[in-house]
């Protein structure tokens, strides 16, 4: 734990945590995201913190596979945004230098 905020620094910091994680400038919060524009956007403006079902995008990560449309639920997203997405990271993979070390094609 930080010291002098009290936030976690590490995953196994959060694991004493109780859910949803009131830590919203965690990088790793679902309610907050960083515009291009360097400005905050509220991916949930009709709940409140405490009322998100999942709160962490490595807990959501941890869960295991899910469908386009459960993930588009945690993220506030539709389907189709969820699958660009994808399509869009896979292609960064594809061509990242590291896409060399992997093994599962």
């Amino acid at each position: 734990m930080n010291r002098t905020t009290g936030r976690p620094n590490t995953r196994a910091d959060c694991n004493h945590i109780a859910r949803p994680c009131p830590y919203v400038g965690c990088r790793y919060h679902l309610y907050l995201d960083v515009g291009q524009n360097g400005l905050l956007l509220i991916n949930f403006p009709n709940l409140e913190v405490d009322e998100l079902i999942f709160s962490c995008a490595l807990d959501v990560a941890m869960g295991g596979q899910s469908t386009h449309r459960h993930i588009g639920e945690y993220l506030n997203l539709s389907q189709e945004r969820v699958r660009i997405i994808e399509y869009e990271a896979r292609g960064k993979l594809a061509s990242s230098p590291l896409s060399r070390f992997r093994h599962d094609h």
